[in-house]
């Protein structure tokens, strides 16, 4: 069973549940996660065959009593048609979407498309070389999602074929899963043969043009292939593409999905002849090759990034000169959208006392444009959102119903033909989800003038941002129907809870705690256990503003020193900065050159944070941010043998002089502890052994990381 949702041309949330079983449907589960992680859908289409598919309708009860269920059944030579039909026509449409949905959310679902790092390309089959790679094998993973594929490939697959060619074996089980289907509707049907070539030495011989055949293509970047098909005598209607992404609107042969709208592949693809890609990109030098049809890549490639000054956003020096001296930022606090704790907070109620930039910003964009009559506030079921709100209420001094989205809900006095001025009020967004769920409440208002403000969002980039605000204002009137503001955009990485470092740390404290590593023989010391547990009432608390980092040796809290890089601005004195405005201000940093460099984990490249950073930014408490703002994968440093003999040399200072008091050596430790730094298992042992001998070996809290280290990370 495959789930998908998408917004339709009249900006309804519609949910597609698509199903190719026979036995043992499990539906209620599926749908069970679908609702915990989305918002209920207006629509609900079903697709199932009722000759194959034993689906029971009550399950579907699950969706709220508003979701409107529809449901499409699809006959064994694919055709599709509405069980209950009304409009013909307007149905034909409406299927015809839902199978461009069905397609894109399982393109999207595999993660299809690699991209290239700044400095290398993709050398494909054909020969030419490329940014993007379309990883066409992801796709055939999981056998309902094949059966779906197929059944959608059915109808280009008619009677009386004599061979069906295909450009990879990849594609053979999609193809075998069609047949099967042909075989069940008709027990008489001649199962054509099926051939394949090779689309980088392509051949007319390859072609029996004496037979009946059709020719499947799975990808299409440029249209090359079909092309060159065709100049084989063969004829364009029997040539179909799975996925085609050519920049011809209209191409002569036939397709499964075309990606008409660059939603899949961004405008910054190009695949070239050699000479051309040379000479547009002179600066990629490193070819990722791919060894056979079969498209399996050789050894990924092993980036390494190092910053500088001019890789902060332009925000970062705004929010610290703005924002700074107000300590609004908190990390490893409030709850997100799926309850899990975010890796920043936003306080703005900390500038709601008195004149500052954000409450000019907010004065000049909104509260001095606010309507005289029926005005309705909602805000998001936060306490912030409420202090925003009534902010807002008590400076604009006008008569305001305040509302939260909960208590609107419930709210049945409301004419649906009244005239209101809506404002939807949040302190911060993120995913945009609970002021979506606003939005469709407040669609039965037809007459009505709806506003979106929110205080800070925070986005992983613009794009993201663009298409919230384009849902969020999308109406009657196209994409300017509604308003939103924000006062402040940011741009990071996505929350996820479970990979953050505190997270972590307080999953292995509570561990040791909880004594589940006795066999390890860990010397669960009292000063030990005093420590662990002041630790985890501090990770525990109201989120962490100057304790991100464990102390030193000398149980010394880390402070920037003076010439900040990243600091246009030298008015300051480093007890005035926190260690979570720096976290923000690393994070910002690495984000940023994420989004401009394209920087993105794949099996074919990996990016790894070059250990010069180290040396270039040596402040302790640099050093400390980028163990917990880095992921894992870019401080992966057992890749590169010389990348991790290097890091080892940069702790190995840290080793010989101890007695620093801004030392980090527990920080580093507590991330190989936490896999997220991977050293060779050489220099691993280097180091343990180097610290073993030293005088402070006997350091309980020392003690206690090597141990585990020892026993966890060497010996496993």
């Amino acid at each position: 069973m495959f789930i998908t949702s998408y917004i339709n041309s009249k900006q309804q949330n519609c949910c597609i549940i698509f199903t190719t079983q026979q036995v043992n449907i499990d539906i209620d589960t599926p749908i069970k996660d679908y609702l915990s992680e989305n918002i209920n859908p207006e629509i609900a289409y079903i697709i199932f065959n009722s000759e194959i598919s034993n689906v029971d309708k009550s399950v579907f009860d699950r969706f709220n009593s508003s979701t409107v269920k529809v449901f499409i059944t699809y006959s064994l030579n694919g055709d599709f048609q509405f069980e209950n039909t009304v409009d013909a026509i307007k149905e034909k449409v409406i299927i015809e979407q839902i199978k461009e949905q069905v397609l894109k959310g399982i393109f999207l679902k595999h993660d299809s498309i690699l991209k290239a790092s700044s400095e290398s390309y993709f050398v494909v089959a054909s020969r030419k070389f490329a940014t993007h790679f379309v990883r066409i094998a992801n796709l055939f993973k999981n056998s309902n999602e094949i059966s779906i594929i197929s059944i959608l490939l059915l109808p280009y697959i008619t009677n009386n074929i004599d061979y069906i060619y295909c450009d990879t074996p990849t594609i053979f089980s999609l193809i075998y899963s069609s047949l099967l289907y042909k075989l069940k509707e008709n027990k008489d049907y001649k199962i054509p043969e099926i051939r394949f070539y090779s689309s980088s030495d392509l051949k007319s011989e390859d072609f029996d043009k004496t037979k009946n055949s059709i020719y499947i293509i799975s990808t299409s970047i440029n249209g090359t292939l079909p092309t060159r098909i065709v100049e084989f005598g063969i004829d364009w209607s029997n040539i179909i593409v799975l996925f085609s992404f050519d920049e011809i609107k209209k191409p002569r042969y036939k397709y499964l999905f075309k990606d008409k709208r660059n939603e899949l592949i961004d405008q910054s693809f190009y695949s070239l002849p050699k000479e051309e890609f040379e000479k547009k990109y002179p600066h990629k030098i490193f070819p990722i090759k791919f060894e056979d049809q079969q498209f399996i890549p050789t050894q990924p490639m092993v980036s390494k990034f190092l910053l500088a000054k001019e890789d902060a956003p332009d925000f970062v020096n705004l929010f610290h000169s703005n924002y700074g001296k107000y300590n609004i930022i908190s990390c490893f606090n409030d709850l997100n959208a799926i309850g899990n704790k975010r890796d920043l907070f936003f306080d703005i109620t900390k500038l709601l006392d008195g004149e500052n930039y954000f409450t000019n910003k907010l004065h000049k964009q909104v509260i001095n444009k606010l309507p005289s009559t029926k005005l309705i506030f909602i805000y998001i079921d936060n306490e912030n959102s409420k202090a925003l709100s009534d902010y807002i209420i008590r400076k604009s001094k006008r008569n305001i119903i305040n509302k939260s989205i909960s208590e609107f809900e419930n709210d049945k006095t409301l004419d649906e033909n009244g005239k209101y001025n809506f404002y939807v009020i949040s302190s911060c967004i993120s995913n945009g989800k609970k002021v979506s769920k606003c939005s469709m409440l407040l669609r039965k208002f037809k007459d009505a003038n709806i506003n979106f403000i929110s205080g800070f969002v925070r986005c992983n980039d613009k794009i993201i941002l663009r298409n919230i605000k384009a849902n969020l204002t999308y109406g009657e009137y196209s994409f300017s129907t509604y308003s939103f503001y924000a006062i402040e955009e940011i741009y990071l990485p996505n929350e996820d809870s479970s990979s953050l470092s505190w997270e972590g740390e307080k999953k292995l404290i509570e561990e040791v705690l909880n004594d589940q590593y006795s066999q390890l023989n860990i010397d669960r010391s009292l000063p030990l256990i005093k420590y662990l547990k002041k630790r985890i009432n501090v990770l525990n608390g109201n989120g962490l503003i100057n304790e991100l980092y464990l102390p030193s040796i000398k149980l010394k809290s880390f402070e920037l020193n003076k010439n900040f890089a990243f600091f246009k601005d030298t008015e300051w004195l480093p007890k005035d900065i926190n260690q979570s405005q720096v976290y923000f201000t690393i994070l910002s940093v690495l984000h940023n050159y994420r989004l401009i460099k394209g920087v993105k984990q794949t099996l074919y490249e990996r990016y790894i944070l070059d250990p010069e950073n180290f040396i270039r930014f040596n402040d302790s408490i640099i050093r400390a941010t980028f163990l917990r703002c880095c992921t894992k994968e870019e401080l992966n440093y057992d890749l590169d043998f010389k990348a991790s003999e290097k890091m080892l040399n940069i702790i190995l200072g840290l080793v010989n002089d101890l007695s620093k008091g801004d030392n980090i050596i527990y920080e580093f430790l507590l991330a190989i502890c936490l896999n997220r730094v991977n050293l060779d298992v050489i220099h691993l042992k280097v180091l343990h052994s180097k610290l073993i001998a030293s005088k402070y070996s006997s350091d309980y809290i020392l003690k206690f990381y090597l141990q585990y280290i020892n026993e966890k990370i060497i010996s496993c």
